[in-house]
């Protein structure tokens, strides 16, 4: 989820969980306590090693988090990690409290940061939304990151080609053609620029915009450390890695495009949303249609991976609920304004022709693998990843 909206523009080349905190009734009993000489107090030395134990696994804990997402796309293979010494049995027990620990933290401050999120946008004129975003990033608060790539995006790449042509022509033996032009791929909101990166990898000269001028530093910063950790290889043997360029500038406004994309078009072969339509209030829905329509190329594909799609759409964001219903009527009709009924859900008016600017949709998934974030707590599968073309 990123900016959006933003009054300035300029171009550099290289390269947004619940829980409640829950308290005992006062009322509670507390068990008495047992007599002084039954008491037996731990040694200092004791409880310090038992805690070193607890930080130890956390520490352990959240470094696989971190490196998860990296691994699933075949993209990075950390090293193993050595082996503590700690005895099985305290290993496993310190472990299991530690993650205990990390989960309750995590959805207690999940919570906190979506309340602080909202209440940013609060009644607050879309046109000062892109001054907002651009503040949270210079106060280093971006909750909506992700840390790594697109699972979904990943997948699709690698596995449905006859959805998403790949970014390089292959001959008839499947190696990628020489000389031939990559095809291009615009991420708008990208943030720390993940999904920039894994497409790039995938070989397509990519294009990542966003409204803030921090956030491009911080692609551009993570572009160099994946650089240096062997990161975002190309995806294939025989491809080459696209180009990275990042751009600073606002979604809606077209002069940022202009020179730039397929054959210098101003559209692009492929266009990946991520936590942008979401990030958008609903009255801005038509403009985010009409404006990607406008970049899709005519024969390119719009990829949208649909979060968050288990959110009421009645409910404040950002992040505002989505669900397919709504990718359609805004996607077959750009620029249309949506009637809504009272629970968000949008009223769904056929066209009475097709019109020239729709995009139509040739497919949506349900996904093997998301982002956390797009998943139940049993782990089941929220998102929704939908590809359009004209």
């Amino acid at each position: 989820m990123n900016a959006p909206v933003s009054s300035s523009l300029n171009t550099t080349a290289g390269s947004s969980a619940a829980s409640s905190t829950q308290q005992l009734p006062a009322d509670v009993a507390q068990p008495a306590a047992p007599p002084p000489t039954q008491i037996k107090t731990a040694s200092t030395d004791a409880f310090l090693k038992d805690f070193t134990i607890v930080a130890e696994a956390a520490k352990r804990a959240q470094v696989a988090v971190m490196v998860r997402d990296f691994e699933s796309c075949g993209i990075y293979a950390p090293p193993p990690p050595p082996s503590p010494h700690i005895p099985p049995r305290r290993r496993t027990t310190a472990i299991a409290i530690a993650i205990a620990i990390a989960i309750a933290i995590a959805m207690s401050a999940a919570a906190q940061d979506r309340a602080r999120l909202q209440q940013a946008f609060a009644a607050l004129p879309l046109a000062a939304h892109g001054p907002r975003w651009a503040a949270l990033y210079r106060d280093a608060f971006t909750p909506w990151d992700r840390a790594g790539p697109s699972l979904a995006l990943a997948d699709l790449l690698a596995q449905r080609a006859d959805l998403v042509p790949p970014a390089q022509d292959r001959d008839a033996r499947g190696s990628p053609v020489r000389d031939a032009p990559r095809r291009t791929a615009l991420v708008p909101g990208c943030g720390r620029g993940h999904d920039v990166l894994l497409l790039s990898s995938f070989g397509y000269d990519v294009w990542g915009l966003d409204c803030s001028a921090d956030a491009v530093r911080m692609a551009d910063e993570n572009r160099r450390a994946a650089d240096a950790e062997g990161l975002y290889a190309p995806a294939a043997a025989g491809l080459d890695k696209g180009d990275v360029r990042w751009l600073t500038g606002d979604f809606f406004d077209e002069s940022w495009s202009a020179g730039i994309g397929t054959a210098g078009s101003g559209r692009f072969d492929l266009v990946f949303d991520y936590t942008f339509l979401c990030a958008l209030p609903p009255e801005a829905r038509p403009r985010w249609a009409k404006r990607m329509a406008s970049l899709v190329h005519p024969k390119g594909r719009l990829v949208g991976l649909e979060f968050p799609s288990g959110k009421p759409l009645s409910e404040p964001g950002p992040p505002w609920g989505v669900n397919p219903e709504m990718y359609e009527a805004l996607l077959t009709t750009p620029g249309d304004d949506l009637a809504y009924d009272a629970d968000g859900d949008v009223i769904c008016t056929a066209s009475p022709q097709p019109r020239d600017d729709a995009l139509h949709r040739l497919s949506i998934i349900k996904p093997t693998r998301t982002h956390q974030a797009g998943t139940a707590e049993d782990g089941t599968v929220l998102d929704f990843i939908s590809v359009w073309t004209r």
